[in-house]
């Protein structure tokens, strides 16, 4: 049985799809197997959840450049002014993707309700 995935995992695959394409990032870089990359991917989007983990992303480079600690130790050149655009535009384009799970509870309590 195949591995799951974990955080750093999902961090990853998002940081570098964009770049190589997810199968790539998935099969290359975290060993899992063909059309895992792909799957993934589109269950962070359907979720939410890269859209969550790109405004946390975002936060963190505004972090960064507002204490002016985008210029020191070995993180800084992950936290630019380019890298919180590139995070604020996935979130911009994440965040509009549909969430059938959200959709799904929202049909459910409707008729519980």
């Amino acid at each position: 049985m195949a591995k799951g995935w974990n955080e750093a995992e999902d961090g990853f695959l998002l940081t570098f799809a964009d770049a190589v394409g997810a199968e790539r990032v998935a099969t290359h870089d975290l060993s899992k197997p063909a059309g895992a990359g792909t799957k993934r991917l589109a269950h962070l989007i359907e979720t939410g959840a890269a859209a969550f983990y790109a405004q946390q992303q975002f936060s963190r480079c505004e972090y960064m450049l507002r204490a002016g600690l985008h210029r020191k130790g070995s993180e800084a050149e992950d936290f630019t002014e380019e890298a919180r655009d590139m995070w604020k535009e996935r979130f911009d384009r994440w965040s509009n993707q549909p969430a059938p799970a959200m959709d799904a509870a929202m049909k459910k309590d409707a008729h519980h309700g």
